[in-house]
């Protein structure tokens, strides 16, 4: 994963909007990306990619380093917690499941395949 601190030079002479899709293209998605395989995870492990989340957030939204982000995080970012994001990817994938729209993978053992048909 590419290192926040190479972003902090770049993030401070972007537009706040400009800032967040960088942010977004670099960190959050690879945060997101398989995060169902997370579960189960030791919560001191789940702290470590909590933190990067918390410092993604400072350097768009340019808080200072003791400063709260939670409400920045919630209220203009609108990003969840990583625990949150694990829980609701899983739910998401369920949910797609059910309806029949999942990946063909997870379709292929389901005991609800006959909703589908």
């Amino acid at each position: 994963m590419l290192r926040l601190i190479s972003f902090a030079s770049c993030v401070l002479f972007l537009a706040l909007c400009a800032a967040a899709a960088l942010i977004h293209a670099f960190v959050t998605s690879r945060l997101d990306h398989c995060s169902s395989i997370l579960v189960g995870l030791p919560m001191a492990l789940i702290a470590r990619l909590d933190r990067v989340l918390h410092c993604a957030a400072r350097l768009i939204g340019r808080i200072l380093k003791y400063a709260s982000v939670s409400a920045y995080m919630r209220d203009t970012l609108q990003w969840l917690p990583i625990a949150q994001r694990i829980s609701y990817s899983i739910a998401v994938l369920v949910w797609r499941c059910l309806l029949g729209s999942a990946p063909a993978d997870f379709l292929e053992g389901s005991p609800y395949k006959f909703l589908n048909e």
